[in-house]
C-alpha cells in the first residue's frame, strides 16, 4: 500500500531576508535544500531516540494495556522506546531540489503521531503541526544553514 503524504508549508518569515539575498546572488539552492532536509531529518531522528517533541516535552508514556502487549520481554526484539517498537517511524529521510525539500516517514502511522488523531499526539516535525510551526531547535538549524551558505569561511 503506497504511504500517504501530507504537505505543510512552513512559516518562511524567520528566513525571508537570507533566502532573499541567496535568490539575489542567483545561487543554485539544491546544497542548501540538502542541508537543510538532512538536517531537519537528523533532529527528528534524535527526539525519537530522545523520546521528545520539538518543543522539548517527553512523549506521553504508553498506556498499561499499551505496555503489556508490546512484544518484547527484555532485548529480545524492539528497542523498548516509545515510538522506535519497529524501528519504521525512525526511517526518517529527505529530499531536495532546487527550491523545496521534503522530510518524512515511509511509516503510514506517522501522520497519527504527527498530528494526534487518534493516539497521543508526539510529533516528530512540527512543535504545531496545525500551523506548521518548527520548534526552536529546527529554526535555529536553519538559520545556521543559510548563514553558512551565504557568508562561508574564506
Amino acid at each position: 500500500m503506497p504511504a500517504e503524504r501530507i504537505t505543510l508549508e512552513i512559516n518562511a518569515d524567520p528566513f525571508l531576508p537570507l533566502l532573499k539575498r541567496m535568490e539575489a546572488l542567483n545561487e543554485d539552492a539544491t546544497p542548501l535544500m540538502d542541508a537543510i532536509g538532512e538536517k531537519l531529518a537528523a533532529n527528528a531522528r534524535q527526539r525519537i531516540n530522545n523520546e521528545e517533541t520539538p518543543t522539548g516535552e517527553r512523549f506521553r508514556e504508553w498506556s498499561e494495556a499499551y505496555a503489556r502487549s508490546y512484544p518484547w520481554t527484555g532485548a529480545k526484539s524492539g528497542h523498548g522506546k516509545i515510538l522506535d517498537r519497529s524501528g519504521h517511524l525512525a526511517n526518517i529521510s529527505h529530499i531536495a531540489d532546487h527550491e523545496s525539500f521534503t522530510v518524512g516517514s515511509p511509516a503510514e502511522y506517522a501522520v497519527f503521531h504527527e498530528f494526534g488523531k487518534t493516539k497521543p499526539r508526539r510529533a516528530i516535525f512540527f512543535a504545531h503541526a496545525e500551523s506548521g510551526t518548527l520548534g526552536d531547535e529546527d529554526e535555529e538549524s536553519i538559520l545556521d544553514l543559510l548563514e553558512a551558505f551565504l557568508i562561508p569561511d574564506d
